[in-house]
């Protein structure tokens, strides 16, 4: 995923699994967000200045299981 700094983004993020999971990044300021099984949760967040962002499941064990994405920030080409 890349957008531009300053851009509004919004996550729609869905648990399909049997226990929680949490979408935070402490890198790119988005607090701690938990995710029941079975649920949906929407993040909006704006994007920081240039550079690349980890967002993860911070549950023990699950960031890293591959539970975590990267975001780059980068201005328009």
């Amino acid at each position: 995923i890349t957008v531009q700094p300053g851009e509004k983004v919004t996550f729609y993020v869905r648990n399909d699994g049997s226990g929680d999971h949490e979408f935070e990044s402490d890198e790119a300021a988005i607090e701690e967000v938990v995710i029941p099984k079975g649920r949906l949760r929407k993040v909006t967040w704006t994007a920081p200045k240039s550079g690349d962002y980890p967002i993860y499941c911070d549950i023990t064990g699950h960031r890293q299981a591959g539970m975590e994405l990267t975001v780059r920030v980068q201005p328009a080409q």
